[in-house]
């Protein structure tokens, strides 16, 4: 049996910056799976997304969805100066891209099974 340690720390709850009520939240998730033997690790999960149910449109998922992409980014130690990079479409941008369509496409899919879309 292990030990979990969790340590939520909130991106936005109620009120966004433009100081409207938020439709979703995004959570950075750090959980410490702590084993008898003292050895640590870290879960892979790296944030908690939170979607009104009446608010589960494009604009609002993608929206959290890429609070937790950052937070991904942030897990991995992102290269966040290569997105400044140069104007055009870079290795580091794409990376970012991919991770956050990951993420949709696995929502998206949860959605649809769970009976969220029609």
């Amino acid at each position: 049996m292990r030990e979990r340690i969790r340590a939520l720390h909130d991106l936005g709850l109620s009120r966004g910056s433009s100081g409207r009520s938020a439709l979703g939240f995004s959570t950075n998730w750090h959980v410490l799976d702590v084993y008898p033997n003292g050895r640590t690790r870290r879960d892979p999960c790296v944030a908690e997304v939170n979607l009104c149910h009446s608010a589960l449109g494009t604009e609002v998922v993608a929206h959290e969805m890429f609070h937790a992409t950052i937070c991904w980014g942030r897990r991995i130690g992102f290269d966040w100066k290569r997105l400044d990079a140069d104007d055009s479409v870079n290795d580091e941008e794409e990376r970012m891209a991919y991770a956050h369509g990951k993420l949709m496409r696995e929502f998206v899919s949860r959605a649809y099974a769970a009976g969220l879309y029609p």
